[in-house]
């Protein structure tokens, strides 16, 4: 019989048919169209509506005689999606491993890019989880260590150190996440929202549910252009701010970023491109800010999404390979052949990279390597990168355009989709699209797109 992958196109989740899905106990070989109707995807939480058939290399990774099975106990350090996602892989790998993470917090499972899109929804934190630590721990059976932080590895005794005692292990991953980037004075620090974590989000949440307030948003990356504009569209004062001359300057052209502006402007965004903070004052209830340009604000809240620094503490202090991140191999293995390491904290091939679909594509290879298997090498993949902002939402593909040979620009009479297609030997190659369609929430709260581009 044949057997095949599913991908969610919020997040990048693979169903593979082969494999099943512990978290629902769904049995291996079960079929897509089988599944209950019930069944949503354990990464985001969108519903099976919003997968679609995926080529994929999963079906060849099925557990076999290749792959080790036996007493292994395998501990992972960090409960995001990364550390969760692995355990999920590693468990449908093999029924019988042991598998513990070990997490600061408590363990809850929430999808981390939703937050970004869930002030104007009313949504709480409650809202955002979708599975509590110690229930998902026993829907994998799974030993969990919530609110324990580790604080060192003694790799000779294969050991972590930890505040409540030392505890082995065969086999480490450390998925331990990246901070937000903090460029303001200390002093400052306490009062600025980074919106790395729920409980910063329930925070904001509170204070913006029953008043309109003015705020400042610093760094017209991804994330702040999708925060300034739920947070516009649920009637607050939003100024956008960059040092560099221009929105999403990183990662689009100069076309694409004047036509997101143009349309995020419409909406009441206003915008400071092109200086820098000079100072930020506290008063008591409200900042006073001011730009190397001469301009002065006078705000409500902060909020700071200027970019991510990859963990890389743990390993450093254990003398394990560092750089701008956890450097590991094509196998996601660290300079130690006993630890790995996956998600935003790691450096592969000189790069990091903050995606959803980097991590996916990372605990695929993780738990292979774990398992025995090294038939499959890691490489940063091609994927296609969503901003889920509702005035303008934006879809690209970017790696390898710079060698292109020619580009088409499709603009809509009525200027509500910008599209650019750039072709070498009239090979599509990458893209971006604009486009101001209506965007709506589906019954989840997830962002269904009434058009739906293909290459």
């Amino acid at each position: 019989m044949e057997y095949k992958c599913y991908k969610c196109k919020k997040c990048g989740h693979i169903y593979n048919e082969l494999i099943g899905d512990p978290i629902f106990n769904i049995p291996p070989r079960t079929k897509f169209s089988d599944l209950p109707n019930s069944w949503f995807c354990s990464t985001c939480g969108d519903s099976r509506d919003l997968f679609d058939e995926y080529e994929c290399s999963q079906v060849e990774d099925i557990v076999d005689d290749s792959i080790h099975h036996g007493t292994t106990h395998t501990v992972i350090v960090g409960a995001g999606i990364a550390g969760w996602s692995l355990a999920e892989r590693l468990r449908s790998h093999d029924p019988n491993m042991t598998i513990t993470i070990f997490t600061l917090d408590d363990g809850d499972y929430y999808y981390k890019p939703s937050i970004s899109e869930s002030i104007s929804k009313r949504k709480s934190k409650t809202d955002l989880v979708l599975a509590h630590g110690h229930d998902r721990a026993n829907l994998l059976n799974v030993n969990l260590y919530s609110k324990t932080e580790v604080l060192g590895i003694n790799r000779t005794a294969k050991q972590l150190i930890t505040a409540s005692g030392k505890y082995s292990y065969e086999k480490l991953v450390l998925s331990v996440g990246a901070s937000p980037i903090k460029i303001f004075p200390k002093n400052i620090q306490p009062y600025i929202f980074f919106l790395n974590n729920l409980d910063q989000y329930e925070v904001l949440a509170s204070n913006l549910l029953n008043n309109h307030k003015s705020i400042l948003v610093v760094g017209a990356g991804l994330v702040g252009c999708e925060i300034s504009d739920d947070l516009s569209r649920a009637g607050h004062k939003i100024w956008l701010h960059d040092i560099s001359p221009r929105i999403l300057s990183k990662i689009t052209s100069e076309e694409v970023s004047s036509f997101i502006q143009n349309k995020f402007s419409k909406t009441g965004v206003k915008f400071i491109l092109n200086c820098s903070i000079l100072s930020i004052e506290k008063n008591k209830n409200n900042f006073l800010v001011n730009f190397s340009s001469g301009k002065k604000i006078t705000c409500d809240i902060i909020i700071s999404v200027v970019g991510l620094k990859p963990n890389i503490h743990l390993a450093f202090n254990t003398e394990i390979a560092t750089g701008s991140g956890i450097k590991v191999d094509d196998y996601m293995m660290t300079s130690d052949p006993n630890i790995w390491a996956i998600g935003d904290c790691i450096e592969h091939a000189g790069e990091t990279a903050f995606f959803i679909d980097n991590i996916m594509h990372q605990v695929e290879i993780a738990a292979n390597a774990i398992c025995g298997r090294f038939n499959k090498k890691y490489k940063n993949p091609d994927s296609v990168i969503t901003m889920k902002a509702k005035t303008c939402s934006l879809e690209m593909k970017t790696k390898g355009i710079k060698n292109y040979d020619y580009k088409k620009e499709t603009l809509s009479n009525n200027n509500d989709y910008y599209h650019i297609n750039y072709f070498i030997k009239n090979k599509l190659i990458g893209f971006y699209k604009c486009t101001t369609k209506t965007i709506t929430p589906n019954a989840q709260g997830s962002i269904i797109h009434q058009e739906d581009f293909q290459c």
